[in-house]
């Protein structure tokens, strides 16, 4: 009745139109620590908000309402993942039915209309087999570049991804944020103060809360310092036993799907026995 329509898009992706092969997998959760070799989109029937998008996957659908703050929701917008929402249970049936496993290789086609609806498109022999009723109105996609200066293209706007810079602070105050020092959440945030405060009539009615930030490489430093010596070598040791088990767990995924659940156990239990202590 208010034609919002059946989907809600949290996360556009590059352009509103990535490509991949379809798997349907009944929650984000049992996905964690996969690695995708191919581009891939997800059919999760369910989803917690608290996961990260597995490497290599594309696009995260579900029927699931997904709060648009959550680490899921940020995640998808930092990796530029297209995540979105289906309320229709018809309409998510048919793409549960396009759905295929692991070793389907037929892509697919995702893009959003100006109206905010997913569509999906299967590219088949040089034909393409429409799931949805409606004719997409795509977005141009976007091609990500990087550039020899560091920068790199993303939604038509260039980001600095160079190696971040050096500062022999531990903490920043906001006036210290920097492009290098810190994320684009706290620049956004000092920009957004620095605009209230230019305009008179606001100063008194609008105020963005006051903010610190452990600048690029803390913890680097922090773990460096001689006296976590001891720390450091446990982390670096940990970490490479978890790399062996991942490699271990994918090659048993290859092989039996089923065996390979017990891996990501011993994962955290590995990471469990890490006790970290700064001096």
């Amino acid at each position: 009745v208010a034609g919002i329509g059946s989907w809600q898009v949290v996360s556009a992706g590059p352009g509103g139109m990535v490509k991949g092969k379809i798997i349907r997998i009944a929650t984000l959760a049992e996905v964690q620590g996969k690695n995708y070799t191919e581009n891939t989109v997800l059919l999760a029937d369910s989803v917690g908000g608290v996961e990260d998008v597995p490497p290599g996957v594309v696009s995260i659908l579900t029927p699931t309402m997904c709060d648009v703050l959550s680490h899921l929701a940020i995640r998808a917008r930092a990796t530029e993942c297209l995540f979105a929402c289906c309320f229709d249970t018809e309409e998510w049936k048919q793409l549960g039915e396009k759905a295929g496993g692991k070793d389907t290789h037929t892509q697919f086609c995702l893009s959003i209309d100006a109206a905010g609806h997913v569509h999906v498109q299967e590219e088949v022999a040089g034909r393409k087999g429409s799931m949805s009723a409606h004719t997409p109105e795509t977005h141009t996609s976007a091609v990500r570049k990087a550039s020899p200066g560091g920068k790199k293209e993303r939604n038509g706007k260039k980001t600095d991804t160079s190696a971040p810079t050096p500062t022999p602070t531990w903490v920043l105050s906001e006036s210290e944020f920097q492009e290098g020092r810190v994320g684009s959440k706290s620049l956004n945030l000092k920009k957004l103060g620095e605009k209230i405060r230019a305009q008179t009539h606001t100063q008194t009615l609008i105020h963005t809360p006051k903010s610190i930030a452990l600048p690029f490489e803390t913890l680097d430093s922090l773990l460096n310092a001689p006296c976590n010596a001891g720390v450091r070598d446990t982390l670096t040791h940990t970490l490479a036993e978890i790399a062996q088990l991942a490699d271990a767990t994918e090659q048993k995924w290859q092989e039996n799907p089923t065996q390979a659940q017990e891996y990501p156990r011993e994962i955290f239990k590995l990471l469990s026995d890490v006790r970290v202590c700064v001096c």
